[in-house]
């Protein structure tokens, strides 16, 4: 999936208390239920059908999807992929760590979105399985999307 040095601390955490510190010691010490519970959520994101086109529940904008389908008419497919488009660096703008160096971010971005993009289809496809969603990692002049649509 990506490598353990991507998380700093958790290194940190091991070093001091030896190779029987494990990501699962990691997720007891720094998170709470309601942590994993949001993030669950959120690697299992809900679906909404709105007319005939499939969303992300937690991220639709109805002005988006009107101003596309203006754009793309009976092109569902289309409307879908750019209107569940979205950058995953910008799921972190708020939280975001100063002391984490750009190459060493954009190491956790990409990780992060690769590993969003592999578990997305595997609920997708799991929950959904008559239904063939797309989930693809768009890469575009140094910047990364994350997006999801049906194949029709």
């Amino acid at each position: 999936m990506f490598s353990n040095d991507l998380i700093k601390e958790f290194i940190e955490f091991q070093e001091v208390n030896g190779e029987e510190f494990t990501w699962w010691s990691f997720v007891n010490y720094k998170y709470s239920i309601e942590d994993a519970l949001s993030f669950l959520k959120f690697f299992n994101p809900e679906i909404i059908c709105h007319e005939n086109c499939y969303f992300f529940k937690d991220s639709l904008s109805l002005s988006s999807y009107k101003g596309w389908k203006e754009e793309f008419g009976a092109d569902l497919s289309s409307i879908e992929k750019m209107v569940n488009l979205y950058e995953p660096k910008d799921f972190f703008i708020i939280n975001e760590k100063n002391d984490v160096d750009s190459y060493s971010k954009n190491n956790q971005i990409e990780a992060f979105a690769e590993t969003l993009c592999q578990q997305w289809k595997i609920s997708l496809q799991e929950r959904y399985n008559n239904i063939p969603f797309q989930v693809q990692l768009i890469r575009d002049n140094g910047d990364l999307y994350i997006t999801m649509f049906v194949l029709r």
